[in-house]
């Protein structure tokens, strides 16, 4: 188990997360004729916007002036001030409590269910102590676990259709978990001690398909908030911060390791591959990008000396190219298909930097010089599509033909043409957000709209 007194550590460094709720305005609709809530019509936007299908605010839901949404799949032995949900389709998932400024903790921690169509709440149950959750559902269930600051640690799951929770004692430390297609994998152990071990099961029995022991490790405090775990394509990665490895979801069988004591590599999913970063000890500055296929081989090696972070739609298939460095390579063969300028700049003549904003669809969103520009380019052949003036922006989400930018405004762009489809002031769907944290996501039923203190649902 973490030793006590990293507490206050892990305290101080989310202290200045702590935001207050904003308020909201309040929004009342009539039902259509076919069931679904009918969508109000946003002041100062024109017929293509979409329309507001339902708010909700923690205030109101919680009965408290300073009550806030957070991050579902977060800890709360500590508020990380992050906004967000976890959408399961009809499901959405948030988690809404009270902001403790005095202790930095996240006071009555309550997991909603809401209903992604109409925004009713179908269910809300006691979080508890929770130290992370899947944002995938393992057999209708939101499957989590509890801190590992308790003494006696838990999974612990929320039924979907009606919230029940069940909470299911375990002998091991957990520190992440994930799921992927009912699997459970759960990572736990003692970091400190490079004593790392991951399972495979099932909620019912949690290494049911095989357990394997990994001789990495980092500080209880580098893993405190992070993703300890993912699984992905038929790849499993474990990222410690200092230290990450790799393994076959099927067998466990670690394919490669990476970082401490190198202190060389930093690895991340990029799309359906794994990017391996190296870094120069001494500067740490980049030398060099990898990418990794599932069992761990290199599909494509660069020595370009930086890197693109960039969000990543789902490709509709796999011939759409990879980003990596300035250039567009085959994500199947390896294969540089072009090259572009756009995708560097290096205004100060010392370092390179990527401009990558996003991949959506086959459409690459980079950013120009000091921020005044976007532009697309066309990731099958790295030929510039269109370029406008713009705004810096807080996030994008993609809804298969507008990327939507979200500032004081959100905006929709054509991804292919540059045109600009519809406008909304963030102002006349809120009072004032501008302090909070906020992200916009596309979901199966509508764009969400979310904030610390407010869920918006637009279609």
């Amino acid at each position: 188990m973490p030793d006590r007194t990293k507490l206050a550590l892990l305290a101080a460094a989310t202290a200045a997360a702590l935001t207050v709720a904003a308020a909201v305005v309040s929004v009342s609709y009539a039902l259509a004729v076919d069931g679904r809530p009918a969508t109000t019509h946003i002041p100062g936007t024109s017929d293509a916007a979409p329309g507001i299908a339902w708010t909700l605010d923690a205030p109101t839901l919680l009965d408290h002036k300073y009550a806030a949404f957070r991050n579902p799949t977060v800890p709360t032995q500590f508020d990380s001030g992050e906004a967000g949900f976890a959408d399961f389709g009809d499901v959405l998932v948030a988690m809404a409590g009270l902001p403790n400024q005095r202790t930095g903790e996240f006071d009555r921690a309550t997991m909603i269910g809401v209903d992604a169509d109409d925004g009713s709440v179908r269910w809300q149950a006691d979080a508890g102590k929770i130290g992370g959750c899947s944002e995938r559902p393992a057999a209708g269930k939101f499957v989590c676990y509890s801190s590992s600051f308790e003494d006696d640690q838990t999974f612990v799951t929320f039924d979907l259709s009606d919230g029940t929770v069940t909470r299911t004692p375990t002998e091991w430390d957990i520190f992440g978990l994930d799921t992927l297609d009912d699997h459970v994998y759960t990572i736990e152990g003692n970091v400190e001690d490079n004593d790392v071990r991951v399972h495979a099961g099932t909620l019912d029995d949690p290494d049911a398909y095989w357990s394997n022991a990994f001789e990495i490790g980092a500080g209880w405090e580098e893993i405190a908030f992070g993703k300890t775990i993912t699984t992905k394509n038929g790849a499993g990665l474990i990222d410690l911060g200092r230290a990450a490895a790799g393994f076959e979801l099927e067998s466990g069988t670690q394919t490669w390791t990476a970082g401490y004591p190198d202190c060389s590599e930093d690895v991340t999913f990029a799309g359906d591959l794994l990017q391996r970063v190296k870094f120069d000890c001494d500067d740490y500055s980049v030398k060099g990008v990898d990418l990794l296929d599932s069992s761990g081989e290199v599909v494509i090696s660069t020595q370009q000396r930086f890197t693109q972070s960039l969000e990543e739609a789902e490709p509709t298939d796999d011939s759409v190219p990879i980003i990596v460095g300035d250039s567009g390579f085959d994500r199947r063969s390896g294969e540089k298909l072009w090259t572009s300028s756009l995708l560097v700049s290096d205004p100060d003549g010392d370092r390179p930097n990527g401009t990558a904003i996003g991949l959506f669809g086959d459409v690459v969103l980079v950013r120009g010089q000091q921020n005044q520009t976007v532009s697309g380019i066309d990731a099958r052949t790295g030929n510039r599509l269109w370029t406008q003036e713009v705004r810096s922006s807080d996030g994008y989400t993609f809804d298969g033909r507008n990327v939507v930018a979200v500032d004081d405004l959100l905006r929709a762009t054509d991804i292919r043409t540059g045109e600009q489809a519809w406008e909304i002031p963030v102002d006349a769907m809120v009072e004032s957000d501008r302090d909070s944290p906020r992200i916009l996501r596309e979901t199966d039923q509508s764009l969400i709209y979310a904030t610390n203190a407010t869920l918006i649902s637009l279609r």
